[in-house]
């Protein structure tokens, strides 16, 4: 399980993503932005070079899902990953969050 606190959201990652979250975490590896509703995660069309300008490890994007509990993606170009759509790592921080 990952440890993580809500953090301001970094300034590249606000405008690296084409709607702003509602509130954003940092775990031992990754950010997590939590977005309103799951069409806006699945709607996100990401600025990789400014998601890569916060470093670590990946960006993980997450809201509740409309049929599911939770939809997720991740995007990790800082590691050469644009989008990883099966990321079992990033359920180390989803899971304890939702």
């Amino acid at each position: 399980m990952d440890v993580f606190e809500e953090v301001e959201i970094p300034r590249a990652l606000l405008e690296g993503f084409n709607f702003v979250p509602k509130a954003g975490y940092k775990g031992k590896t990754d950010y997590m932005l939590v977005f309103e509703n799951e069409s806006q995660v699945s709607e996100l069309r990401p600025d990789l070079r400014k998601v890569a300008s916060v470093g670590g490890r990946g960006v993980i994007v997450t809201a509740k899902g409309d049929s599911v509990d939770f939809v997720s993606r991740f995007f990790a170009p800082q590691a050469g990953i644009d989008e990883d759509p099966v990321t079992g790592s990033a359920h180390t921080t989803l899971t304890p969050y939702w």
